[in-house]
């Protein structure tokens, strides 16, 4: 779906324009634009965005902070909007606890998707918005052409973790910087630089299979206050169901979906992602050997090669299963 130029700045009813600017994260050779939004959604909350690209073809990506300096790789013939959650990066923090939850973020894609005027559109999900796009695929299949997901939250709780899922312990030299950072006060007088030094040295390495590839990433959500760790922690405990199956919905799921996983992603471990595939209509799995939650970082060429191709329709070159 081609949009033309300025139609985010005029005309979208409801929407509020915060910038038009060029974004330096993109290779000068493409025509594209930058633009950021907010939107009403229910509740009076707003959500925060960003549009990247021209292109023909569409993909709505959540979690804006963390993934949209990342994912510039898939912007060639593409417009792709990025947002963030209620309570996350520069969307609108939520102080009712009852106001949070998988459902208001199938909701609140919808109105995303409504507000902007797109009718058809793939969709990219990493972790828990791995299981939430899917149950946005089962209740609006007339607009979702593709699903990708990324380390996704299972469709049930996963019991058990394969050897290899315990994530990477941070360097103790590491652990023992950012207590000194706390104990000096760091997180008071300088919040955003402790938050940055807490995702680099502790969050991400966690997470990963490979965190001597952290350098790769260029994200940077500490800029929002909604990513700092205290609100982090505590918007995560109210949002992640308690217990949950979402097999019905799966099998609901009448796109096309890519699951990628890696063996060694302790946050989103391959067991759930093999359970989704098995329940998808049409579901294929891209399983990664030693790498962890954070693909596009931990093995970049690989992974973008592999979801453009989906994207694309075309075959995947690992083959899938």
């Amino acid at each position: 779906m081609r949009f033309p130029a300025g139609y985010f700045l005029m005309a979208v009813p409801g929407l509020v324009a915060c910038t038009a600017a060029e974004s330096p994260d993109l290779p000068e050779s493409l025509e594209y634009r930058f633009e950021e939004f907010r939107i009403p959604v229910q509740d009076g909350v707003h959500l925060y965005g960003r549009i990247v690209g021209y292109g023909p073809d569409t993909v709505i990506v959540p979690a804006s902070m963390y993934l949209a300096q990342d994912f510039q790789p898939l912007v060639e013939d593409r417009t792709l909007i990025f947002y963030d959650l209620r309570s996350r990066g520069g969307s609108d923090y939520v102080w009712d606890p009852s106001q949070l939850g998988i459902e208001f973020d199938v909701a609140d894609l919808e109105a995303v998707r409504s507000a902007l005027g797109i009718e058809h559109f793939s969709l990219i999900g990493w972790s828990y918005l791995g299981a939430m796009v899917a149950l946005y695929a089962s209740e609006h299949p007339e607009h979702v052409e593709r699903v990708v997901q990324i380390g996704p939250m299972g469709p049930r709780p996963v019991q058990e973790l394969g050897e290899g899922q315990r994530g990477s312990a941070p360097k103790p030299e590491d652990i023992e910087y950012l207590a000194g950072l706390r104990e000096q006060g760091k997180q008071e007088v300088d919040p955003v630089g402790y938050c940055r030094a807490w995702v680099r040295l502790e969050l991400l390495p966690s997470i990963m299979g490979r965190p001597e590839m952290v350098s790769n990433t260029r994200m940077d959500p500490c800029i929002y206050r909604n990513e700092w760790p205290d609100r982090l922690f505590e918007t995560l405990s109210l949002e992640t169901p308690q217990d949950w199956d979402y097999s019905d919905r799966a099998a609901r799921v009448q796109a096309p979906v890519l699951t990628v996983c890696g063996t060694a992603d302790p946050a989103g471990p391959i067991e759930g992602g093999r359970e989704w595939v098995s329940l998808f209509p049409n579901g294929q799995l891209l399983e990664l050997e030693g790498i962890g939650h954070l693909p596009w970082v931990e093995t970049p060429e690989h992974f973008f090669s592999e979801v453009d191709a989906f994207l694309r329709g075309t075959a995947l070159q690992d083959g899938g299963s």
